[in-house]
């Protein structure tokens, strides 16, 4: 495989990381504050099951995708990229599965609410990675 194509993967994930976090952060989420108490639960763990369907393949082809362009360029964009997608990672792996794992137990407005304030730095995140390897394809 080429550079070029090894970023156009980096992009496509990237897009689609911060695609369905924005549908998340701006219709999903705050669904959940209106969701009835007695459906939230299937509710909930539809919507986990759904969004990780979709998310799976690229949160394991972005970094990936991301890192060899970084080492393999030594471009300060391509790295800067991979940084910005492993800060959406982080909050996905150390703050948001957390979340999403207490509010499968039960609702939690202050879940809800810390979900959707680590759901905005997630969506920057990963929409600039996105940018920022379509930059680097461009050059």
């Amino acid at each position: 495989m080429n550079l070029g194509t090894i970023v156009t993967i980096a992009i496509v994930a990237a897009i689609l990381l911060a695609a369905v976090a924005w549908v998340c952060q701006v219709y999903q989420y705050p669904r959940f504050y209106t969701v009835p108490l007695a459906d939230f639960r299937a509710f909930h763990d539809y919507h986990c099951l759904v969004v990780g369907l979709i998310v799976g393949i690229p949160l394991l082809a972005a970094p990936m995708a991301s890192g060899y362009a970084a080492v393999i360029t030594r471009d300060p964009i391509a790295w800067a990229a991979l940084l910005f997608g492993l800060v959406g990672h982080g909050i996905t792996f150390l703050h948001s599965a957390g979340c999403h794992a207490s509010l499968s137990a039960a609702w939690n407005r202050e879940v809800i609410d810390q979900l959707l304030a680590s759901n905005l730095w997630r969506s920057i995140a990963w929409s600039l990675q996105a940018v920022l390897s379509f930059w680097l394809l461009r050059r």
